[in-house]
């Protein structure tokens, strides 16, 4: 699978600062939607490259897609679904995406537009991120 698409959908949902900001939910982030921990050396303030931030990025996409994996049967999903799961697992983590029992079941089983209907009825869906969520659904309703 060419994960290229996808990074740049996730890029494009997430925007970029190329400082410490403030998320949706209060959080310290920075670049593309990196959520910053207690490990993190990123200090306020700073202005950070491009380049930096892109390699954060791809240790974030690296750690969702292993997530993935870890929380479907990835490898019987199709492709789009691998790419959703991923996504929700970008944004959730591995854990946060796991509480999506009745989603991930109809994924694993293949029932992509039950699973579409499950995260469109999540909290995620209706308090946070409308759009994104819509958009992820549109994908997976889409595979025939």
């Amino acid at each position: 699978m060419d994960f290229t698409e996808l990074q740049d959908r996730i890029k494009i949902h997430e925007g970029y600062r190329d400082t410490i900001y403030l998320d949706s939910l209060g959080k310290k982030t920075i670049g593309y939607g990196h959520l910053i921990t207690a490990t993190d050396k990123f200090l306020e303030g700073t202005v950070y490259s491009k380049e930096e931030l892109q390699q954060t990025f791809l240790e974030d996409f690296n750690k969702a897609v292993d997530g993935a994996k870890r929380v479907t049967d990835y490898e019987k999903l199709h492709d789009k679904a691998k790419a959703v799961a991923i996504e929700c697992v970008f944004v959730l983590g591995a854990r946060g995406f796991s509480l999506f029992k009745l989603c991930i079941g109809h994924l694993n089983e293949g029932r992509y537009s039950k699973g579409a209907e499950e995260l469109k009825d999540s909290l995620w869906c209706k308090k946070q991120a409308f759009n994104r969520v819509s958009a992820l659904c549109e994908i997976l309703e889409s595979i025939k």
